[in-house]
């Protein structure tokens, strides 16, 4: 059902929200994909580095300033924390364990619901010229 939920959500978010960026909506199915997929290990979340590097861009772009939960995001996804491997077996604190699948929702609402998506960007009049 989550899964299901989850696609849905990226195949509804772009339309709902008006996005005219195509390159925001590939990267946004790319991140939910990998969060919907029933088996996710942690080479899988490679693919964060692109919506990381894209959400990065975007935030500069926007607000001209990083938000603290795009950092927060980026920190988690970046790092493993070997400590946490020993309370998987946990049953009642093996939720923290899963830091990476949080760190990857905060980023797909970031770049859903925060970043603003408008036409002026895919047309290149924010790109600066090179002489």
């Amino acid at each position: 059902m989550s899964t299901a939920a989850l696609l849905v959500f990226a195949l509804v978010a772009p339309v709902w929200r008006r996005w005219h960026d195509p390159v925001g909506d590939f990267v946004l199915f790319g991140l939910v994909s990998t969060i919907a997929s029933p088996i996710v290990w942690t080479h899988h979340y490679g693919v964060f580095l692109v919506g990381s590097v894209y959400c990065f861009a975007a935030c500069l772009r926007d607000t001209a300033q990083l938000s603290t939960v795009f950092i927060v995001c980026f920190l988690l996804l970046s790092n493993f924390a070997v400590v946490l491997g020993s309370y998987a077996s946990n049953p009642f604190v093996n939720w923290i364990y899963s830091y990476e699948l949080y760190a990857g929702l905060g980023l797909i609402l970031l770049i859903s619901f925060r970043l603003r998506h408008d036409p002026a960007a895919l047309k290149g009049t924010h790109t600066p010229h090179l002489a």
